[in-house]
C-alpha cells in the first residue's frame, strides 16, 4: 500500500513538472499542490488472554477541499479467532436500555441538562444512537463510538 501511495504522488509530482519553466518548478516544491499526506496509526489493547481490540485509524490529504478521516475497530475473541459484535457483549435487556443509557452518559459529559433537546445543540435525532461495529472494549469498560463523538462507560 505504502509503496504504491509512494509511486501514485511521484508520478503525480513529476506530471506536474512538465512544461513548467524552473522558476515554476522551484514553486511548486511550496505549492499548496504538493502538501499531500497519508497517515495510519493502529492500537492493539491486548485486554485479556482471550480478549483483544484493534483500532485503526487513516488521514488522508490529497488536495483540495477536504481530507479524509476513517476509523474502525475490532474485537476480538482470540480463543475462537472471530469478531466480536455487539450481542456478543450484551444481553437483550442490556441492548434494550443501552440507547438510554448512553444517551445519558453524553449529556452528562457534555453537560446538557436532561429536559434540553439535542436538536438544540446540533445533534439530529431525539437520542444519542450507536450501532453494533462501533464499540471498543477496553480493560476498565467500553467506548461507543457514534459518528461524531466517543461516550466511554469505565469502573
Amino acid at each position: 500500500m505504502l509503496f504504491r501511495s509512494k509511486n501514485f504522488y511521484k508520478n503525480d509530482y513529476l506530471s506536474l513538472k512538465e512544461g513548467l519553466t524552473e522558476e515554476e518548478t522551484e514553486n511548486i516544491l511550496t505549492s499548496a499542490l504538493l502538501n499531500w499526506s497519508l497517515n495510519s496509526k493502529t492500537t492493539v489493547e491486548i485486554i485479556s488472554d482471550n480478549l483483544a481490540s484493534i483500532q485503526l485509524i487513516n488521514t488522508t490529504y490529497t488536495g483540495g477541499a477536504h481530507g479524509a478521516h476513517q476509523e474502525s475497530i475490532r474485537n476480538l475473541n482470540l480463543s475462537e479467532k472471530s469478531a466480536l459484535e455487539i450481542y456478543d457483549v450484551f444481553t437483550e435487556d442490556g441492548l434494550i436500555i443501552l440507547p438510554t443509557l448512553i444517551d445519558k452518559r453524553f449529556r452528562s459529559v457534555y453537560k446538557i441538562d436532561a429536559n434540553v433537546s439535542l436538536g438544540d445543540w446540533g445533534i439530529f435525532g431525539a437520542q444519542i444512537e450507536t450501532t453494533s461495529e462501533q464499540f471498543q472494549l477496553h480493560k476498565k469498560g467500553i467506548s461507543f463510538m457514534p459518528i461524531c463523538f466517543g461516550i466511554s462507560f469505565t469502573k
